[in-house]
């Protein structure tokens, strides 16, 4: 079992391309931890792990979402998802591309984006659902 420390997940020496490769890569394995591990094996702090990862995306790599997704969305999407499962936000469980704003604007991106820097993990999800209810 692998355990990450919130403040020593992310290493600041990574080139960008790393960087969101790598982000999105730990957000997987936790996604994949939560959905088919053991409860009892779960990080404590999973919620700062979340908030880490999401952080360490730099603002001007979130550019208008569009397909193909982004390393950097589909890390925010893969965030949310684990957040979901573990009941940090009461938020429809669904696929991880649907947790993407499609049609978010600057604005709304900046907004996402400071919620990230503040810590606060269910405002930031809520603010990427665009639509009224999220239905899977």
């Amino acid at each position: 079992m692998i355990y990450y420390k919130a403040s020593t997940l992310l290493s600041a020496n990574m080139s960008r391309l790393k960087g969101s490769r790598f982000r999105l890569e730990k957000a997987e394995e936790i996604m994949a931890m939560v959905e088919h591990g053991p409860e009892d094996e779960r990080p404590m702090d999973i919620d700062q792990i979340l908030v880490r990862i999401a952080k360490d995306i730099p603002r001007k790599m979130l550019l208008a979402p569009k397909a193909p997704w982004s390393d950097e969305w589909q890390t925010l999407a893969t965030v949310a998802r684990v957040a979901c499962l573990v009941e940090i936000v009461n938020i429809a469980l669904c696929d991880v591309v649907e947790y993407i704003p499609k049609h978010a604007t600057d604005p709304q991106i900046q907004k996402i984006y400071d919620y990230i820097q503040k810590g606060e993990l269910g405002l930031f999800i809520r603010s990427m659902i665009d639509r009224p209810l999220l239905v899977c």
